[in-house]
């Protein structure tokens, strides 16, 4: 039996520009700003699953054990915590230098033997 397809609405006016209450609520963000976000998301995803990927190798209150002062009482989620913090932490300085590298101008290549111009008279004296 086919699905039924549910009956169409006329939607009414079209807003006029300016009107809605989402016109305020998000700007729009700059080059800059979709970079630190695009770096911000992708460092958090990359944290998340190295974080998982640790602590599944690793036992958390082996961890909170070998720290100074056996832990300081150092419970199981707040090892979880930290290590996420670290990942994020690395993983952004990553993604922060290697934005920053695409973002650089190039430099000009070196100029080798043929890309040189030739000088016609250049050594045509002997002495």
């Amino acid at each position: 039996m086919l699905p039924r397809r549910a009956p169409e609405r006329d939607p009414g006016p079209a807003p006029e520009a300016g009107s809605g209450p989402d016109e305020a609520a998000a700007p729009e963000l700059g080059a800059r700003g979709r970079a630190v976000v695009t770096v911000l998301w992708c460092s958090f995803l990359a944290a998340s699953v190295a974080t998982m990927v640790t602590f599944a190798l690793v036992d958390p209150a082996s961890i909170s054990d070998a720290l100074p002062g056996g832990g300081a009482g150092a419970s199981r989620t707040a090892v979880y915590s930290l290590g996420f913090f670290y990942f994020w932490a690395v993983c952004a300085a990553a993604g922060t230098l290697t934005a920053f590298m695409l973002q650089t101008p190039a430099a000009p290549a070196p100029s080798t033997y043929r890309d040189r111009a030739v000088d016609p008279t250049a050594g045509s004296e002997r002495s």
